[in-house]
């Protein structure tokens, strides 16, 4: 996911990381992460709309492990007005 939405990986001292590492370790799951979805063909990279933290928590625990999340499409995002 970090990869495919270009962002860096946080550090695990990150204020929000850490408080997400602390809930995984009391056995407390994480809500899913929001993911707009990339399209490389028009160099358009995936969306973490909501989790960024979430997503490098996991990456610290395990880089391996699945995380849970809900993937939309750009064209079912409404518009802002």
């Amino acid at each position: 996911m970090l990869r495919a939405s270009r962002l860096a990986l946080l550090p695990a001292t990150e204020n929000e990381v850490a408080k997400n590492l602390k809930k995984v370790r009391k056995g407390i799951k994480l809500s899913p992460v929001l993911l707009v979805r990339g399209d490389p063909a028009v160099d358009r990279p995936l969306i973490v709309a909501d989790g960024y933290h979430r997503v490098c928590a996991g990456y610290h625990l395990n880089p391996d492990a699945p995380v849970h999340c809900i993937v939309v499409d750009v064209a079912t995002v409404p518009a802002r007005r």
